[in-house]
């Protein structure tokens, strides 16, 4: 899930991501303890009211366009976006496959190599 930095978390609303959307009829009930009335005469304790945690439903595979910034990139090189066009990839450094189909084929998909250090070569010791 790549979250939506453009739209981002609204106070009390779940974040955005996307190709995602948000179902707040989804998830266990729990009762919202921190709503519970007291009758001032009696003492009594009412329940708060009912509510779900709510959860992610996937949306039919969309293609979005987001801005070149740093949060993008980082999707990019790990995967959770997929470049659209050969140039993307390359500003990206990410291998580039026009027939890539989505989540079902990650596995034929392995993150690029991390790139090597240069490190001194090897010096022969004498004997």
């Amino acid at each position: 899930m790549v979250q939506n930095y453009e739209r981002g978390a609204v106070h009390g609303q779940p974040a955005a991501f996307h190709g995602w959307k948000h179902d707040s009829t989804l998830g266990d009930e729990y009762e919202d303890v921190e709503r519970r009335s007291v009758d001032p005469k009696t003492k009594a304790v009412a329940p708060g009211p009912k509510r779900r945690d709510g959860g992610f439903v996937k949306r039919c595979p969309e293609v979005v366009t987001v801005p070149n910034s740093v949060e993008y990139r980082r999707a990019l090189s790990d995967l959770s976006l997929w470049p659209a066009d050969q140039a993307t990839a390359q500003e990206a450094g990410v291998p580039f496959d026009p027939c890539f189909g989505g989540e079902e084929e990650l596995a034929k998909h392995a993150a690029p190599a991390p790139r090597k250090s240069l490190s001194p070569a090897p010096v022969a010791e004498k004997a």
